[in-house]
Order: C-alpha cells, then sequence, then structure tokens
C-alpha cells in the first residue's frame, strides 16, 4: 500500500513545522504525508472572527480539492483530531483510514469545572495589575494559566479565546459514533492532556478500532519521536491491505 497519501492535521496552535521530520519520514517509507495548515496556527494567518469547529472542516476540504486528493489516511494529533473526526463523519468514504493521538474524544473534565477553571484564569489575570505583581506580570500570568489547566487559553489572544470555547464546547460523541473506518488510537501512556482512560472509553465508542499505547510517550510524542509514530503508522497501514482495497 505504498504511495498512500497520509493527512497530518495538527494540535491546537501547532506549526506544521513541528511535523515536518514526521512527515519526512513517511515519505521515506513510500507514504506521501501533507501538513494541513490551519488558520493562525502559523504567525501570518489571523483570524478575523471567532471560528466553530466547522470552520476548521472547510480548510480541511479546501486543502484536500486543491491538492486532488480523493481518499488518504487521516492522521489527526490532539485537536487535528477533532477536525478530522466531524469531517470523516459526514464524508467516510473520503479515508482509507483513520489514525488519532492525544485527541480528547471525551473531556477530561467536566464542563462546570472547565468554565471554574476560565473564571479562574481570567480572575487570575486582572491580579497580575496590582503592584507589586504588575512586575512580574507575565511570568505570573503564564504560571497561573498552567496551574489552573488553562494553558492553551492562555496562548490563545483575541478571536481565538472564543474560538477555543466554541471548539471544547462541540462534543465528539455522534461523530464517533459514526465511524466505521479502520481506526487506530495511537496514545503516549503518560500523556497527561488526554489520558489513556480517555482512549479506552473511544475505544469502545467507535467499531473497528485499536488502541495502542506507547511506552513512556507523552501528549506530543507525534512530532517528538516521529521514528516511533512511523514505525507505528507504517505498520498499521501494512495491516490495512487485507481490509482495504485501494
Amino acid at each position: 500500500m505504498r504511495n498512500v497519501p497520509i493527512i497530518i492535521l495538527p494540535g491546537w496552535l501547532t506549526s506544521t513545522n513541528k511535523y515536518q521530520p514526521l512527515a519526512h519520514l513517511l515519505a521515506k517509507r513510500g507514504f506521501p504525508a501533507y501538513q494541513v495548515s490551519f488558520p493562525e496556527f502559523e504567525s501570518d494567518e489571523p483570524i478575523t472572527e471567532a471560528l466553530h469547529l466547522t470552520d476548521y472542516v472547510k480548510v480541511l476540504q479546501k486543502f484536500l480539492k486543491q491538492k486532488h486528493i480523493d481518499k488518504a489516511v487521516f492522521l489527526g494529533h490532539s485537536f487535528g483530531g477533532r477536525v478530522a473526526l466531524k469531517y470523516l463523519s459526514q464524508e467516510p468514504k473520503k479515508a482509507l483510514a483513520l489514525v488519532l493521538s492525544g485527541t480528547p474524544g471525551f473531556s477530561n473534565i467536566s464542563k462546570l469545572r472547565f468554565y471554574l477553571m476560565f473564571s479562574i484564569a481570567k480572575l487570575g489575570k486582572y491580579i497580575t495589575y496590582i503592584p507589586p505583581w504588575l512586575f512580574f506580570r507575565k511570568s505570573l500570568k503564564k504560571l497561573f494559566y498552567k496551574l489552573v489547566r488553562a494553558y492553551d487559553y492562555y496562548r490563545a489572544d483575541g478571536f481565538l479565546k472564543q474560538t477555543l470555547k466554541n471548539i471544547i464546547d462541540e462534543t465528539l460523541d455522534d461523530y464517533m459514533g459514526k465511524i466505521r473506518l479502520p481506526t487506530l488510537l495511537l496514545w503516549g501512556e503518560k500523556d497527561s492532556l488526554v489520558p489513556v482512560r480517555i482512549a479506552k472509553r473511544m475505544q469502545k465508542k467507535i467499531k473497528n478500532s485499536k488502541l495502542v499505547i506507547v511506552e513512556g510517550a507523552k501528549h506530543n510524542f507525534i512530532y517528538q519521536a516521529p521514528e516511533i509514530a512511523t514505525q507505528q503508522l507504517t505498520e498499521f497501514i501494512k495491516g490495512l491491505e487485507n481490509r482495504v482495497h485501494i
């Protein structure tokens, strides 16, 4: 199954440059890899309004049309998996298979706790304007957001803050239930952002899926340890030969 294109969908605010080593290794194995760039994930692509998950799906659709890609293996890392799940629940014929890594198919926190976190984080932001904290504002603000586990919110400015809320508000349960594609859940054993227990729930929800846990790996091992990711992806795709037809 060489020459099968692999579409890499990045994590939240992660530049495509991070995935370049992975794309290179996949290409050496005979799998041309394409990296989708989402608005404002690269520094020169600001957004002018708050977006929803559907808007990112439209970016993916446009990308596939421009590249003339009719069928591919989709690799969604973290947030990128959200996009893949929504898109492929609507357009399953566009995929040979789906690979998800670190995607929060189910929330790791309750919605009440989520909004409580952001309320606390917002309060912490104003506290940093009060002397003497004002002089250490940038460092304290970053630390505070990390402590309440809202670092993505800290990294987001302007319309991205509302966009992030919109993304998290959209549940993936129905999308996962519609997926019938061969699906690999490739998880880091030490993923603290989206723990393995979430992946196990996703495995039960997504029919025709299997879970592979990478020992010692964390949330971003897909691009931090591209050799491991490439090996797992290669084995998975080769295993599809008797299950799908190109």
